[in-house]
């Protein structure tokens, strides 16, 4: 019976399955995509550690210029950051922190990520944040990087807060017009706002400011402060719209204001005030 010889192997003739572009393409991005889902994932639990919590604080030391401690942080599926419990140390009144905040809230904006290749800040909110200005050894207002704010907001709620100086009478409620201090002090808070780079929404409920040239009691203050920072958007121009509201503004050395308000433009080279009220009261402090 004759046998069937076998045909010798040729590699020559031997052609590799053309594997398919889409489909190498698709088992690409579905390793993205399974790596992408891993990362998520992992970078919500860490989100949530001890670990991440110190870095958060470390972070807000270097912006504040001082030791910062939270409570504890929370993330949410856009990784936006709630910080409970805030709080600074290195105050010269014992038992005292210079800076708290019950909530701070930080809602970030990814769409910079593709614009600037950085995530940006989309909003802010604070509740119930507290500063305490004092004098350093120096001489100077401490806390240093928050220092600009306190003076533009003496100046413009026209509470006196150096030695020495005198409060000057706000804008009454019964007056169309505003007067030149009221003015300089709008231009200096709408200028340390602008200066803090920020092109954020920014929300502060329930805050309260307080100056301190001595442990005995303060030079004056600002309580129930609630303050809106909103950005406007127009042609080839940034502006900020600016609305803030205070229970009460007080002084050792003036009078004291209640139901004060305050509303303005920043349009960059000038700021427009919209209006300023005050009822005015004896100071009983």
């Amino acid at each position: 019976m004759p046998t069937k010889r076998a045909k010798p192997w040729d590699e020559s003739n031997y052609a590799a399955p053309r594997r398919s572009r889409i489909r190498t393409a698709w088992n690409a991005v579905k390793t993205v995509g399974l790596l992408a889902v891993i990362a998520y994932v992992t970078g919500w639990f860490v989100g949530r550690t001890e670990g991440f919590r110190s870095i958060v604080e470390s972070r807000l030391t270097r912006a504040l210029g001082l030791p910062v401690k939270l409570d504890r942080v929370s993330v949410d599926w856009r990784y936006n950051l709630t910080l409970y419990g805030l709080r600074t140390e290195g105050g010269r009144r014992p038992g005292y922190a210079p800076v708290t905040a019950r909530r701070v809230e930080i809602e970030w904006m990814w769409s910079d990520l593709f614009r600037r290749f950085a995530v940006g800040i989309n909003r802010i909110e604070l509740e119930r944040p507290t500063i305490a200005f004092e004098r350093d050894d120096n001489g100077r207002w401490s806390p240093h990087r928050l220092a600009p704010y306190g003076r533009a907001l003496a100046r413009q709620f026209q509470i006196a807060w150096e030695e020495g100086e005198s409060a000057e009478a706000g804008a009454s409620s019964r007056s169309g017009e505003v007067p030149a201090a009221d003015k300089e002090g709008a231009e200096a808070l709408a200028e340390a706002v602008r200066s803090a780079g920020l092109d954020a929404s920014i929300r502060v409920v329930g805050g309260e400011l307080s100056w301190w040239l001595d442990t005995q009691a303060p030079r004056a203050s600002l309580e129930g402060v609630t303050l809106e920072i909103t950005p406007l958007r127009a042609p080839g121009r940034a502006m900020r719209h600016v609305w803030a509201k205070v229970k009460r503004a007080s002084s050792l050395d003036g009078p004291a204001f209640r139901d004060l308000t305050l509303e303005l433009l920043d349009i960059g080279d000038q700021q427009i005030v919209l209006r300023f009220t005050a009822d005015h009261h004896p100071n009983t402090r």
